[in-house]
């Protein structure tokens, strides 16, 4: 997890704002320390303890246990909460609870995953933890570590570079049937990216309006020196209507707002503004949103079923703002374009 943050504050490439962005992350302390059920629920990721069905056993529900007073000499500790299988101990951690496998369910398919245990070895030491990444029914990568004896033991696991759509978290081995004893302190996915970007500011898509070009996936440059990109998350499903737009090198605190349309026109697209537009035909509107201090944006509420667009074919996203400052004067300007291809 820190390795991650530490990235993030360093990078300065094009994806670095909408990349920050894209990220769900549980570490449960929205709620309230207390006896939870089988299921817990946090930024789009979704717990299930598979203990209580998978054939290891039955134990204890889910419970939110407050642990600052055992692992607050760790640094890398959220402060308070921790997610626990075990009874409720107000303030403290007798022990940790036994976890034979939970699963972690992303609302779309991701692309990387961290998670982050604190585990009590006790008569488990010498089993195994294994973080399971699965797409659909495949296994598509695991990282498993082996318990050594000792007190209480942050251990962080990690997915990368791969697409999945469900976690499972086991133990495996010689002792207590395999099962091990571990809080879950916290917990990121990583959403995959979803779309075609088109209609760069580098003159492939025509020339941008005063000579003001930008760089590949991005659109014409605007006040900040950079151009304003569309990138797509989630999933491309009508069903689901979970896709996410993000906008970023965006003029800060400006407002932006995001048009989608049925058809594309590229090479060359259209002069408007400062930008160069490429999307055509009944034009949607989905909201003005006001870019943060990064000169990020994001959409992320039912974009595709407030579109016009239907299962099977694509649909074209773009994003325009305000710059009053812009290059050519005309005190606005477009991002890149998006190509979604849209299923059931």
């Amino acid at each position: 997890m820190k390795n991650r943050i530490l990235l993030l504050l360093a990078a300065t490439t094009l994806m670095t704002p909408a990349a920050t962005a894209q990220w769900s992350t549980a570490n449960f302390d929205v709620v309230p320390e207390g006896a939870g059920t089988t299921h817990y629920v946090e930024d789009n990721l979704r717990f299930d303890n598979l203990d209580l069905y998978d054939g290891s056993g039955p134990t204890s529900p889910f419970s939110i246990e407050d642990a600052s007073a055992n692992l607050g000499s760790f640094p890398d500790f959220t402060s308070p909460n921790t997610l626990d299988t075990g009874p409720v101990i107000p303030g403290t951690i007798g022990t940790a609870g036994r976890i034979g496998s939970f699963r972690i369910l992303p609302f779309s398919e991701a692309t990387r995953a961290e998670v982050r245990l604190y585990v009590i070895p006790g008569s488990s030491a010498g089993n195994q933890i294994v973080l399971e990444a699965s797409l659909g029914a495949t296994v598509i990568e695991t990282d498993a570590q082996l318990i050594l004896a000792g007190g209480w033991t942050q251990m962080d696991f990690e997915i990368v570079g791969v697409t999945f759509d469900r976690l499972r978290i086991y133990g495996e081995g010689p002792n207590n049937g395999g099962a091990f004893f571990a809080l879950v302190d916290e917990v990121s996915v990583l959403r995959a990216r979803q779309g075609t970007e088109y209609c760069f500011g580098d003159g492939t898509a025509g020339p941008c309006p005063c000579a003001n070009f930008g760089g590949p996936i991005e659109g014409c440059l605007n006040s900040t020196g950079l151009g304003a990109y569309a990138l797509g998350y989630g999933s491309a499903s009508l069903t689901l209507d979970n896709l996410e737009i993000a906008s970023g090198q965006l003029p800060p605190n400006r407002p932006a707002l995001m048009f989608s349309g049925p058809f594309s026109i590229d090479n060359p697209g259209l002069t408007f503004g400062d930008g160069v537009r490429c999307v055509a035909g009944s034009l949607k509107r989905h909201g003005v949103v006001f870019a943060d201090a990064a000169g990020l944006a994001t959409w992320d509420q039912d974009v595709l079923t407030t579109s016009t667009a239907s299962a099977g074919s694509s649909h074209y996203f773009q994003v325009w703002y305000r710059d009053n400052n812009g290059p050519c004067g005309n005190g606005n300007n477009v991002s890149s374009a998006l190509e979604v291809l849209v299923s059931s």
